[in-house]
């Protein structure tokens, strides 16, 4: 156990150094968080190995997610949004058996057990049936509402078009069909993000098909959806032939403000991240380019360097862009033995955008090709404690499953008393039995995170 920085842990440049608004400016999205994030590097917490985190010391720690590994692929098993393995869908389902019978009788295999559970326990039949619209994966979740990627086929099957679905997990209830489009998209070109009220939706989607793209340039579009009525709301052009588009909505508004990448300056490995503050009318509040801040010899390990992930925090003060390298690094178990592949993980504040420290780690995962909760880290329950899976390079033996350790780190917290006696109650109360706790209703919503919106 360590009790201070690490060696993996390197602040980017003096805080006076790294912009004239390094720390937050008063916001007034909520009146309990007027405050400044708490600066200075991250602290390394803890040490462990992964049999030794599932076992015990992810609870010691107020970790409620165990899983961190996962062997499924990308856009198959799993996807950016839907991990099959922490939602417990198993490979050896009697699921499985069933939806291959029903494929041949329907004339159409579907790609993975992550479209067979959805289509056994939650679409409905007449849609496979008599619509011929089968599920392809998961492309957002939100709470208990989940965004399908689906595909409608031809009578004859010779033709198919993409569609998005909207299903409540809770009421187990289909909700309807939206965005049809005139050909088969491309899982890897599709990206999604519902907003924290759940009341739109936006998906990223390319204007054309891969063999007119491979003719000329392709073009992105921004299309902003309503949940309740399923209609378009507006359309927005992306810049061309960007790469790896991500964005994610800030936990602390409705679904005004959002986190995007690529957007004011795009290029391939040239990553930025900017702040949309209208999705209905894009203006762009501010942007940091990755490399002009820390400087390109800081990335020179990563060939490739694209932001594969972004990722707020509970209480929406800090921002997480995980840097990851844009090569294919060997998705076949066989060839992932013996091969590892260099990250970082930035950390921004949510308001100025400015750099507070970077984490560096290995993962022996594909970037690419391999879900992505391998190298998306996760939070403890009081949100001020993140765990990030690494690789031990000189641990890399065949038969040796040592090579693979839990590195847990403390998080820059706003300096509220508020905040601080959140996080020490969360240390000591699940949040499953916050609500019997003798407190009024407010209190309660603050202690689970519930967001205080405008």
């Amino acid at each position: 156990m360590g009790g201070g920085p690490s060696s993996g842990v390197s602040l980017t440049r003096p805080r006076s150094a790294r912009h004239p608004n390094a720390v937050l400016q008063p916001s007034a999205v909520l009146a309990n968080s007027r405050e400044d994030v708490l600066p200075g590097s991250l602290c390394l917490l803890h040490t462990c190995l992964l049999d030794d985190w599932i076992q015990i010391d992810a609870g010691l720690h107020g970790f409620r997610e165990k899983v961190l590994r996962c062997y499924g692929m990308l856009y198959k098993d799993c996807s950016t949004a839907y991990c099959s393995n922490r939602h417990g869908v198993l490979s050896n389902s009697p699921l499985s058996a069933h939806m291959r019978r029903k494929s041949r009788t329907f004339g159409f295999k579907p790609h993975s057990r992550l479209s067979d559970h959805f289509e056994y326990n939650h679409i409905p039949a007449q849609l496979q049936t008599i619509q011929r619209i089968y599920v392809r994966g998961v492309i957002a979740v939100q709470g208990d509402l989940v965004v399908m990627d689906l595909l409608r086929t031809s009578k004859a099957n010779r033709f198919s078009w993409t569609l998005f679905g909207l299903l409540d997990l809770k009421r187990n209830k289909f909700l309807g069909t939206f965005g049809e489009q005139s050909f088969e998209v491309l899982k890897e070109l599709l990206y999604c993000q519902v907003s924290p009220d759940k009341s739109k939706c936006l998906v990223v989607i390319p204007d054309k098909t891969p063999g007119e793209a491979a003719r000329g340039d392709l073009e992105f579009f921004l299309r902003v959806y309503e949940t309740q009525t399923l209609q378009e709301l507006s359309c927005i052009r992306l810049s061309k032939n960007y790469f790896k588009t991500q964005f994610v909505f800030s936990p602390c508004f409705r679904c005004e403000r959002l986190a995007i990448t690529n957007i004011v300056s795009p290029g391939p490995y040239s990553p930025s991240v900017s702040l949309v503050e209208n999705i209905l009318d894009p203006s762009v509040m501010r942007t940091v380019s990755i490399l002009d801040e820390v400087g390109r010899a800081s990335v020179a390990h990563i060939v490739q360097p694209f932001i594969s992930h972004l990722l707020y925090t509970k209480d929406g003060s800090v921002l997480l862009a995980s840097l990851n390298d844009g090569r294919c690094t060997g998705h076949a178990r066989a060839s992932r033995r013996n091969r590892y592949s260099f990250a970082q993980i930035f950390v921004l504040c949510a308001e100025s955008l400015c750099i507070l420290s970077v984490v560096d780690y290995t993962h022996s995962t594909c970037a690419l090709h391999q879900c992505s909760i391998n190298y998306t880290p996760v939070y403890s329950q009081c949100g001020s404690r993140m765990a990030v899976i690494s690789y031990r390079q000189r641990y890399a033996q065949q038969d040796d499953p040592s090579h693979e350790q839990v590195r847990v780190y403390q998080l820059p917290v706003r300096r509220t008393l508020q905040n601080f006696c959140r996080v020490k109650i969360l240390h000591h109360v699940p949040l499953e039995k916050v609500y019997l706790l003798p407190l009024p209703v407010r209190l309660l919503d603050y202690l689970r995170f519930e967001a205080e919106y405008l």
